[in-house]
């Protein structure tokens, strides 16, 4: 005899039925820490991952998760030949940094690389120390 699933009973909710309305708080944003271990060996200071649905991660979503911190799970229903190449796709993928010219050595000091957006906006200053550490011009 095989093991039936709960069947949900009553109302539920969805997104639309729910609405969060900011309160104050004594907490400053720079004093939030979302640090969680995705396993053992792997920690991530954005909780941002994808779900390995069938419809839901490839390579493309896994790289553009990869590159706001997070971690993309590749969906399962795959060749291990399909998975392999998904894999490598994400793997040879840029960390988004570029050089940038300078007019002079103290405007080089001043920014000495540049992060290109997903959303193709140029920062001087990148805010994770993750992507500033895997800049290839960054130096202490």
């Amino acid at each position: 005899m095989s093991a039936q699933l709960p069947r949900i009973t009553g109302e539920g909710l969805t997104y639309d039925d729910v609405l969060l309305i900011p309160a104050f708080s004594d907490i400053m944003p720079r004093e939030v820490d979302l640090t969680t271990r995705f396993s053992r060996n792997i920690t991530q200071k954005k909780p941002i991952v994808s779900a390995a649905m069938d419809t839901i991660t490839n390579a493309t979503m896994a790289i553009a998760i990869a590159r706001e911190g997070g971690i993309g799970v590749l969906r399962k229903n795959m060749t291990i030949a399909e998975q392999v190449s998904e894999v490598r796709k994400v793997k040879r993928a840029e960390a988004g940094m570029g050089y940038t010219g300078s007019r002079n050595i103290e405007a080089l000091r001043f920014a000495r690389f540049l992060r290109i957006t997903q959303a193709g906006i140029t920062e001087s200053h990148p805010h994770d120390i993750t992507i500033t550490r895997e800049a290839p011009n960054y130096s202490r």
